[in-house]
């Protein structure tokens, strides 16, 4: 039997077929119920970096007793993919302990700035990202 994690692959294949296919700019992913809070980029296909903004939920992080260990592998895993800046506290960008996500969008901007974030318990942000939409056919 083989495992999920022969399916990543796969799947990040997949998302740039679709990308790809509908020929459609500015894509964000957003994702949840994984125990943890992260956003990371991907240089795909697409012709722009793709990013996949995750986070999880208050009532849900990863375990007391693997908290070590996660964080571990987070900081082993290629972090050539997360986004790095000065909005992030953790140096693996990936936070591992209760949080949800926030989405900022200021339509009356031209370009409509965009604000993503992934926050701790208190509403403090733990990483953020901070980008533009440039089609003028953007609506609410």
């Amino acid at each position: 039997m083989l495992g999920w994690r022969c399916l990543i692959p796969l799947a990040i294949h997949m998302m740039d077929l679709v990308v790809f296919l509908v020929q459609r700019e500015g894509v964000f992913f957003i994702s949840g119920d994984v125990h943890f809070g992260e956003i990371a980029r991907y240089n795909c296909a697409a012709g722009y970096p793709l990013y996949d903004i995750t986070s999880s939920g208050l009532t849900q992080a990863v375990s007391p007793p693997l908290r070590f260990i996660a964080r571990i592998l987070a900081w082993l895993t290629p972090a050539i993919m997360r986004v790095k800046d000065k909005s992030c506290r953790y140096r693996s960008c990936t936070y591992g302990q209760p949080n949800f996500g926030t989405i900022e969008i200021n339509w009356d901007s031209d370009p409509v700035d965009l604000k993503f974030h992934v926050r701790d318990e208190k509403g403090l942000p733990v990483s953020a990202l901070k980008s533009h939409y440039q089609n003028s056919k953007a609506k609410r």
